[in-house]
C-alpha cells in the first residue's frame, strides 16, 4: 500500500462531485489519512469557461493497482475541472 496525495478542482457550487469523489475512494478501499476542503479559489485563467473552482485535497493510502481504476472513474466525471494524483 502506498500513500498518494490527490487534489481535485470542481465547479463552484457543485456539491455532488465532492461526494462522488469520496465514494470513488471508499469503493477502491482507500484509507483516507487526511481530507482538506480548501474552499473556492479564483483561477489565474479560465478553465472550461469557469473563473472560480472548489479545491479538495485528500491524502490516501491505497493499493497501486486501484489508482488507475479510480483515475478512470475520475476522468468520466463531468463536474471535475482538474485533478492531480501524486505518490508521496
Amino acid at each position: 500500500m502506498a500513500v498518494y496525495e490527490m487534489t481535485f478542482i470542481f465547479k463552484k457550487g457543485d456539491k455532488t462531485t465532492a461526494k462522488e469523489l469520496k465514494q470513488y475512494l471508499t469503493d477502491a478501499k482507500a484509507k483516507i489519512l487526511k481530507e482538506e476542503d480548501e474552499g473556492i479559489k479564483t483561477f489565474a485563467y479560465p478553465i472550461a469557461k469557469q473563473t472560480h473552482g472548489h479545491y479538495l485535497f485528500f491524502q490516501v493510502e491505497m493499493s497501486t493497482d486501484k489508482v488507475k481504476e479510480v483515475e478512470a472513474k475520475i476522468k468520466l466525471n463531468e463536474g471535475l475541472l482538474r485533478h492531480l494524483i501524486i505518490r508521496k
